[in-house]
Formats: C-alpha cells, structure tokens, sequence
C-alpha cells in the first residue's frame, strides 16, 4: 500500500487506460534517493493487467557494456525479433544485443528497430517499458530507448524512465514530460511508519518524521535503526537528511552487523552486476562460503533471491556493499569472479573483473580491453567504445600504445556525441605525444567539436595544427584540413580566414591548393562578396602543376526542376546547364495523355493552369473566368499548384520587369528555360 502518492497513482492509472485505449504515453518519474521512485514503478506494474511488462534497471558498474540495458529489457522479446521485424532491422537489433556478428549501424537505426518492435508486439496486448535508474544505463542503450520512446504515438505503449535526481550523474530526457516525485506529507509519514513499525511510540515516530524531511527510505531506515538500538537517527541531521550519502551510511551500518560469510557474499554480488546467484555462489565456494550465509542478508531484507536470480532491495544497498568493503577486498572478489566466470559472455565478464581487480598497469589486460572495444564499435556502441578505450590506457604499460587507446577512444566518443569525453581524450593525446599522425587526428576531433559548439577561431585553429601535423607526416593529402577552414569560414562569414587558408596551401606549394582556391573562389561568388561573380565563381579552375581541365560538362537536359531559379544576374542559367533548344520544355508523355481528364487547355497546347478552379467547371482556354460573389473556390493540392503556370497578367507583369532589366524573361522566371515540370 502507498501512503501519500494519490497524485502520482492517478497519473499513472491515466496513463495505463490511455494505453487500453490505444493511446501510448511515456514520463519521467524523477525525485532524489528513496523519495520512492522506484516503488511508484512497481506499482504500475502490478496494476498494468493484461499488459507485457518489460523491466530493466541501471547499474553503474554496467555503464561500459554497449546495449546492455537494451538487452536487459528486450529479453522477453528477443526470441520474436525476426518474426516481429523486417530483416533489415532485425539484422541491426540482433548484431547490437550481440547476438548475430557483422556491424549494427547508428543508435538512432538502433532507436526505430526498438520502435518498430514495441509496435509491432503491441498489436497483441500493450505494453509498459520500465527503466528503473536510468541515469546509471550505458548510454548507447539510453540513446536508442530515448529515441524510440519520443516517438511513440499510439502504439498501446507506456514507457517509464524511473531517474534519481541529486547526487547522481545529469540524465536529461528533453521532450519527455516529467513526474516529479516529492517528499510525502506528514500524515503520510506517520501512517507509513505506523505499518512499517507498529511498536514505536508516538514521540519517536514524530522525532523520526520530522528529521527525514518526508522521504519513505529515510523514515524506514531511522525506524529500522532504533529499533536495532544503533545510532542511525542522529546521523541524519537537517542538512543531510534528503542526501543519499546518509542513507548509504544507515545500509553500511546494517552491513557491518552481519556475519563475515553473509559480507563477502554480498560483496560478490554487488561486484557481479548481472545478477547471476550461480556464479556468486561459485566465486563464494573459493572463499568457504554457501547459500546458507545469505540468510542472514535476506532476513534483514537487504537482498532477494528469486530462482538463479539475487537482487538489492534497493540500488544505495549495493553501493554500499560494494564500497563498504576495502579496497583490497573489492579485488579479491573481482579475482575470484573472474576465475568463475562463463558462459555466451565469459571474455567479456572476465576481462571486466580483471581490469577491475588490477592494482596497476597491465598490458594484457589493456589489450583485452582494447579488442573488446573493437567488438564494441562493430556492435555500433560507440558510447562504451570510447568508455572501454578510456580505461584500456589507463591499463596500459606501453606508452605508444597508451596514447593510441586515447586517440580511439576520442574518436569514438566523437562519433557517440560524447563531446567533453572526446576532448578530454584528445587533449590527453596532445599532451603525451610527439607522432604527427596522432597529433593530426586529435586536432581534428577538436577542430569539429569546436565547430559543433560555434567556436569559429577554435575550430580554425585546430585545423591548421592539424594542416601542419599532416604536412610532416603526409603532404599529399595536407589539403583536407584546408578545405575545412575554408568550409568553416564561409559558413560563419569569415572570408578573410578562408583566404589565408588558401594562401598558406599555396605558401607550402600543395598539391591541392589550386582546389581550396576553387572552393573559397566559390564560396565567395554565391555570397557576391569579393568582387567575385557568380559565373566566375561557377568556373572550374586547370590545376596549377597540370594541364588545363575540361570545362564542365554541358549537357541538353532541361533544367531541373530544384535549379528552376539557379540562374545568372543576366538571365542566362550557371555554366554546364544549358536549355533546351526552342524554349520551354514539354511534358512527358504520360502527362500529356491526362489532359483532355483534367479539361483544361493552354494556348501553347501543353499548360494546365491550376492554381485557381471554380467549383464543378475548369478553366476556359486563355486564362480564369473570374470568381463571382458566393461562388466557392475548390483548394488546389500543393503538389499541383507548384505546377501550375502563372496567368497571363502575373506573366505580363514579370516580363515587363525582366525586358527592363535586359533579360530573357522566361528563364529569369526559372519556368522557360525548358525544364521538365515535376522532375
């Protein structure tokens, strides 16, 4: 029973009948640790009747494990993947749950195969997604889930994000609306306490309600303390009752009371993030321990057993198993997982446990570590790619290939989006080596970051370190760095910049120099700045160390119909368009036939004017009859009216204009040219 949470219950009650209905619907239930977040969750799962209930749960220490949260909540629904979805998609999923080899694609292909399933599978029954503790979900899981769950319209799909506020790390869900979860009321408070610990007298439940500051785990924990006679309640003082830390304190001291075997049990099973009580058990064989010794634990409600399952009663009892324990115990129970460890995954479990329980470098580790990153980029997790390549160098003894792991890694957080990772990395890479081919890379992940945020100078700068890396190391292909600033300055409007870009290729006497030229000649002829034109900047260029080029190639095709206003200041169309032959174009054959359909005629035999039709009567050939009063006017569908021709007053009007300015009238229209309508 919930005390306190009617608000809350009747937003999520809403929320399951919409989904009955057909109506889907996702919220961020977000509040700080033990604010009861996690309860509102379970609640909605055991009221969401006749629905398929997906669960999963972020764990910190599962953060480098690319799609593991992903695999974690798709588990029901894996063995129908190719049933439920096209093969294209199906290939992805499966190569990203590492379940098919070969390479997944990006998290937002990812993202709409999980859309694409949740859909598909919804057509039987609806469907409730939870992710409980999401901000501690690998973020290529967290992308994809983000990217499916904005998208959900009326599938018969809840999707509930479950996020600890406060003391974690930021978890922003943008388009998502939220459910904030706030402290209860004091009556609530003494109603919960009164089912909780019926034997408290009145003046400690009301001591207890007014330090938790309405916060149900810290009321449970103070009443749990003193009824154990430990010093619990005084601990949480005014300023640190709403914190996790004191309520991972009031777990610790539960900890320490239990017998030694029970602790080190718990430790392996904070330590194996997966779950597994088998393999917790096998690793506890080596210390002399049993499933006798978790008694104790479950008693005191600290832990569940459920099958070959264990799980926390909640995530702050893990942390502080785990962190409780010294830290040359945190090692032994790695060592012991790995040695114990199998199964589909054991490499990559066992390296994990292994880097965990390392005390310093280790280059074996490292190259395990680096291998699995590899596998990661395949799977398209380039999230904990970047996270495995991070704490490969740390591991690393050999320092060349430290700085390589970097320089990968910074790639790799690059591509995830991961841009304070990326430069983090890159900076470590500037800063410990002497290679031009790993400096230039790093200046290039710095120069597009700098870019994405807006910083043109930055952006620049790095480009040319990067230009001056790559001409120490490989002068042929110098010229990409250049083109870049090039590119950067005439997106910000920078042409001084791009002419000095230009002029320091052809100070070095670059191959493609003659090319940036070209490019910044370009750029400044559709901008009309530097007393370039537009036909000289449409002019392609002969390379300076070569014979003179070909001009572009000219071709009879009429004009398309997205260059219908690509045209000179004089009329005449950019170089290499030519009209065709005797004006305008006519339309294909298949158009042509539907005309006496549409009962309409143009004079020149091949227009149907359309912008304008009365109700029940076409057009008379030679324009418009005009509207008269009542007479309704049938909307023209767009797609039609970017077809139509102007009447003949609009085109007497523009030709006036055009013969003014000295042109040809049809083609500074785009319309007579002779392109081909609806190309």
């Amino acid at each position: 029973m919930l005390f306190g949470r009617n608000p809350e219950t009747t937003v999520l009650d809403d929320l399951l009948r919409a989904a009955r209905d057909g109506e889907s619907s996702v919220r961020s239930v977000r509040g700080a640790a033990g604010i009861g977040k996690t309860t509102l969750l379970d609640w909605a799962s055991e009221h969401a009747e006749g629905f398929l209930v997906l669960r999963a749960i972020g764990i910190e220490a599962e953060t480098r494990w690319p799609f593991g949260g992903l695999h974690l909540l798709l588990r029901p629904l894996m063995k129908r993947i190719d049933d439920l979805l096209p093969e294209p998609l199906a290939k992805g999923l499966h190569r990203a749950l590492a379940l098919d080899g070969g390479e997944a694609g990006s998290a937002a292909n990812i993202g709409m195969a999980v859309l694409q399933l949740l859909a598909e599978a919804s057509e039987e029954r609806p469907i409730l997604c939870v992710v409980d503790d999401a901000q501690w979900m690998d973020d290529d899981s967290a992308q994809a889930l983000l990217f499916a769950s904005r998208r959900l319209y009326a599938e018969r799909v809840v999707f509930l994000w479950g996020v600890r506020e406060g003391d974690a790390r930021p978890f922003p869900t943008v388009g998502i609306d939220d459910l904030p979860v706030g402290p209860v009321d004091d009556e609530s408070a003494l109603e919960l306490l009164s089912a909780a610990s019926p034997g408290l007298n009145e003046s400690v439940r009301r001591h207890i309600v007014r330090i938790a500051g309405g916060n149900p785990l810290a009321l449970l924990e103070l009443a749990t303390a003193h009824r154990e006679g430990r010093a619990g309640v005084d601990g949480f003082t005014s300023a640190a009752r709403h914190s996790a830390t004191s309520l991972r304190q009031s777990f610790s001291e539960r900890i320490d009371a239990l017998p030694e075997a029970t602790k080190r049990l718990l430790l392996l099973a904070a330590a194996e993030t997966t779950g597994d009580l088998a393999l917790v058990l096998k690793a506890g064989a080596l210390f002399g321990t049993t499933l006798e010794d978790l008694a104790p634990a479950e008693a005191k409600e600290l832990i569940s057993t459920s099958g070959d399952e264990i799980g926390f009663s909640h995530p702050l009892i893990r942390t502080a198993a785990y962190f409780g324990a010294p830290l040359k115990e945190r090692a032994r129970a790695h060592r012991a997982l790995a040695d114990s460890v199998g199964g589909p995954e054991t490499g990559c479990r066992r390296v994990y446990h292994l880097a965990s329980a390392a005390p310093g470098p280790d280059e074996s580790i490292a190259t395990d570590l680096a291998r699995k990153a590899a596998e990661d980029a395949v799977r398209g997790g380039h999230a904990a790619e970047a996270d495995t390549y991070e704490l490969a160098a740390e591991l690393s003894a050999d320092p060349a290939a430290k700085v390589e792991r970097l320089l990968l890694g910074a790639e790799a957080a690059h591509k995830a989006g991961q841009s304070a990772q990326a430069l983090k990395l890159s900076e470590s890479v500037v800063h410990s080596s002497n290679d031009p081919a790993m400096l230039h890379r790093a200046h290039q992940v710095q120069a597009v970051i700098a870019n994405w945020n807006g910083d043109k100078d930055a952006s620049a700068r790095h480009w040319f370190r990067s230009f001056e890396q790559q001409m120490l190391h490989d002068p042929a292909s110098a010229g990409y760095p250049l083109f870049n600033v090039v590119e950067t300055a005439i997106q910000h409007g920078d042409f001084a910049l791009a002419r000095s870009a230009t002029e320091r290729g052809e100070e070095h006497g670059l191959e493609h120099a003659p090319w940036v030229r070209l490019l910044l000649r370009g750029g400044l002829g559709l901008n009309r700045s530097g007393g370039v034109t537009l036909a000289e900047g449409g002019v392609r260029r002969p390379r300076a160390d070569g014979p003179a080029r070909a001009p572009l190639p000219r071709t009879d095709r009429p004009f398309p119909a997205h260059l219908r206003l690509v045209v000179l200041p004089d009329g005449r169309p950019l170089p290499g368009l030519r009209p065709r032959p005797g004006g305008r174009g006519r339309l294909p054959r298949q158009r042509r036939q539907r005309l006496p359909r549409l009962g309409a005629r143009h004079p020149r035999g091949h227009r149907v004017p359309l912008r304008v039709l009365r109700r029940g009567r076409g057009p008379r050939a030679g324009g418009h009859r005009p509207r008269r009063r009542g007479q309704r006017r049938t909307v023209v569908p767009a797609h039609r009216r970017q077809r139509a021709h102007p009447d003949r007053r609009a085109e007497r009007r523009l030709r006036r204009g055009a013969e003014a300015a000295g042109g040809d009238p049809r083609r500074r229209l785009g319309d007579g040219g002779g392109f081909r309508p609806g190309l």
